[in-house]
């Protein structure tokens, strides 16, 4: 009976679905394939959304949907369905880098979702861990273009150490003082998420989306409350269009889509 689960699990990583889509911009509802396992977990589109929102508010977008400047860059690590990188892409970005060890996951789903949407152009996939992707660019940013406005992780949660990796991003060539980095964590992990890490990075936002946590942490070093002020105790529940944002499921709106 065990080999017997081992090997549906296994089977079922090799399944895909369409349940993502992407939110707004020039690919707004265009359908991204997901893997079926649960190694690979896509931030959802009703979290994916409010937490661009933020991102846009954060930088001064006017339309709240589209970057001001027409060349943004974004790396996004744990890459996954490269749904982040892609969502920037559909709001304007000028290019996206991808970071995933998987090659399954980026022969199969990764490239399939950036081939179907016809960003090549734009887009450049690393097959590689994202500790070794740091590492080969830990003392120049030159091999992939200079270093990006935007960074993005939603890794498997209890796989990796934030602080660890936040240290390393601060110390990485691959950020700049304008950069922004996003970052989902589980509940459990709160304790990790900082308000300051390293020399560079200052947390500036923290919202809590149902079950999802996402942060934001800038490299201008502007203020931060202390860690006993109520903000810094408690993560604020998001809005989205004046509502507040829930979705207990991560099948949250995408699976109406189906």
């Amino acid at each position: 009976m065990d080999e017997f689960n081992v090997a549906k699990r296994k089977e079922d990583v090799k399944r895909t679905h369409k349940r993502l889509t992407i939110v707004a911009g020039s690919l707004a509802r265009r359908k991204l394939l997901s893997p079926s396992g649960l190694d690979t977990r896509p931030m959802m589109g009703m979290v994916r959304g409010a937490t661009f929102d933020m991102i846009m508010s954060v930088i001064g977008s006017r339309s709240n949907v589209s970057f001001p400047n027409d060349d943004t860059r974004w790396l996004d690590l744990f890459a996954g369905t490269g749904a982040i990188g892609i969502e920037s892409l559909s709001r304007g970005g000028a290019e996206a880098h991808f970071v995933e060890m998987d090659p399954w996951v980026v022969a199969n789903v990764l490239r399939k979702n950036i081939g179907s949407l016809g960003v090549e152009g734009q887009t450049k996939t690393h097959l590689a861990k994202v500790e070794t992707f740091l590492e080969l660019h830990s003392r120049s940013a030159k091999g992939v273009g200079g270093a990006f406005d935007f960074v993005s992780f939603c890794p498997p949660y209890y796989k990796v150490s934030y602080p660890d990796l936040l240290l390393t991003l601060d110390a990485s060539p691959l950020i700049d003082d304008h950069t922004v980095i996003l970052v989902e964590y589980a509940r459990s992990q709160k304790d990790e998420i900082l308000p300051s890490i390293g020399n560079r990075l200052r947390r500036i936002r923290d919202r809590r989306y149902g079950r999802t946590y996402v942060a934001l942490y800038a490299c201008d070093g502007r203020e931060m409350p202390d860690e006993d002020d109520e903000w810094a105790a408690q993560p604020e529940e998001a809005t989205r269009f004046g509502k507040v944002v829930r979705g207990g499921k991560r099948d949250d709106d995408d699976e109406e889509d189906e």
